[in-house]
């Protein structure tokens, strides 16, 4: 009902998926996701999927256009981590990872 009326206000709806490659390398939820994909697309809906390179490549039947971004540095990627973190796992502050602790 959601993209019927967004549809209808002449505006086109878009979904993020972020990691995509994560469903695409786990079993049964990969065949969930394409058929998302696939359900989406012939709703007129605009995807806008992360994905590492290699797995983005089992989109292609979606007739993607890619968009690569820089590598992070090191500092960069520890942000990007503790701002993904705070914005969306709860009780994120008193997370912390065996490889990057302390750095959250």
């Amino acid at each position: 009902m959601f993209f019927e009326q967004m549809q209808a206000a002449a505006k086109q709806p878009i979904v993020l998926i972020d990691t995509a490659d994560v469903a695409l390398n786990t079993k049964g939820r990969a065949d969930h996701l394409l058929g998302l994909l696939t359900d989406l697309t012939v709703a007129g809906v605009r995807i806008l999927a992360a994905s590492r390179p290699g797995e983005a490549r089992k989109l292609a039947a979606f007739g993607p256009r890619g968009m690569r971004i820089a590598d992070y540095s090191d500092d960069e990627f520890k942000a990007a981590v503790r701002v993904y973190a705070h914005a969306f796992v709860s009780d994120s502050a008193e997370l912390r990872s065996r490889k990057y602790a302390g750095t959250l």
